[in-house]
């Protein structure tokens, strides 16, 4: 089985047999200091996507990295890696800023995967 699942804005669900990834999750507050906002906003994220085993951000721009909402989702599914790409010798400022964040135990890249 491999099914895909839009959910909202940037956020799909990847299922498959061994693994159901959530990517890109931004259900909080605005972006882009205000001049991005959720319309209609979403009442319960948690009920929107379901359970997950794993978080795929690709890439640091607000409204796909949202520290607000993996916190939520987190908080009430436990504990999940956060996977990002690895960019070789470049700094990985998304990898900083999860960390920065206080999400960094979850975080894996994909050479460490």
């Amino acid at each position: 089985m491999f099914e895909v699942y839009y959910k909202y804005s940037a956020c799909i669900k990847v299922c498959t047999d061994d693994i159901v990834i959530l990517c890109d999750p931004w259900f909080g507050g605005n972006a882009y200091e205000g001049t991005w906002g959720q319309y209609p906003p979403v009442r319960d994220e948690r009920e929107l996507v379901g359970d997950f085993d794993a978080i795929y951000i690709s890439h640091i721009h607000p409204d796909h990295y949202c520290a607000e909402s993996i916190t939520e989702l987190l908080s009430f599914y436990g504990p999940k890696p956060i996977w990002i790409a690895d960019w070789g010798n470049q700094p990985n400022y998304l990898a900083k800023k999860i960390e920065s964040d206080g999400l960094g135990q979850n975080l894996k890249t994909f050479s460490e995967l």
